[in-house]
């Protein structure tokens, strides 16, 4: 219920149910709390790449010989520059002054009013293939 609460990762809604890992699954920060961690027991937080993580052991089970964790989180994500940067970038005052454009406080972008030139764009996108030297 707590996981269901509060939890960000995409488990939230099944309660924080990961499945069953074996430790090489898993992230290199989450390796060692989990092998050292009491099945039943909710472990210390953890900080990784992707964020903060309480997890909890349920169960253990051998294998094919390869120790299995049936796991269950908590998670928050780190907030990173770009997203705080994105945050920002959606409460500043915008002034669009040519007619064509507008702003779109959702996604913190100016965009084209015309849809035939926002399809126009998207294409360009797409053929860009996420080629780096594409600018628009």
């Amino acid at each position: 219920d707590i996981a269901r609460e509060y939890s960000e990762g995409q488990t939230a809604s099944a309660g924080g149910d990961l499945g069953w890992f074996s430790l090489d699954d898993l992230s290199p920060e989450l390796r060692k709390p989990v092998a050292l961690q009491k099945v039943g027991v909710s472990g210390d937080v953890i900080e990784s790449a992707l964020g903060f993580h309480i997890v909890l052991v349920e169960e253990l089970k051998k294998e094919q010989g390869n120790q299995l964790y049936r796991l269950r989180q908590i998670f928050a994500r780190k907030v990173t520059f770009p997203d705080w940067l994105a945050e920002q970038m959606k409460n500043i005052p915008i002034w669009v002054i040519s007619p064509e454009y507008r702003f779109d406080r959702g996604t913190g972008r100016v965009e084209f009013k015309s849809q035939a030139l926002q399809d126009f764009e998207s294409e360009l996108h797409k053929k860009a293939n996420g080629d780096a030297l594409f600018l628009f």
